[in-house]
């Protein structure tokens, strides 16, 4: 056999592997993804369950506007403060 029909066949070989396993991960790769939502979505639940004062900005300071430290939200907080103070 030539060097170049040698070639041939293992690109063939190459494409076909990829091919099947590319078939097998589309087979496995959503119902992994589901897993895994659903995974997060049950800590979240339970999170929020067991601690809810973690998610309560009135018992956690670090979910306030005053300890916030992103710069589009001070600016929206204070412009929501002068309107406080003027109402």
């Amino acid at each position: 056999m030539s060097a170049t029909r040698k070639r041939y066949w293992f690109r063939l070989a190459g494409r076909c592997v990829v091919f099947i396993v590319c078939a097998a991960l589309s087979v496995v790769w959503p119902e992994c993804h589901s897993v895994l939502a659903i995974l997060a979505w049950l800590v979240w639940e339970l999170c929020f369950m067991m601690y809810p004062e973690r998610f309560w900005d009135h018992s956690n300071t670090a979910l306030q506007c005053s300890a916030c430290t992103d710069k589009l939200c001070t600016q929206y907080c204070r412009k929501l403060r002068t309107e406080e103070r003027k109402g």
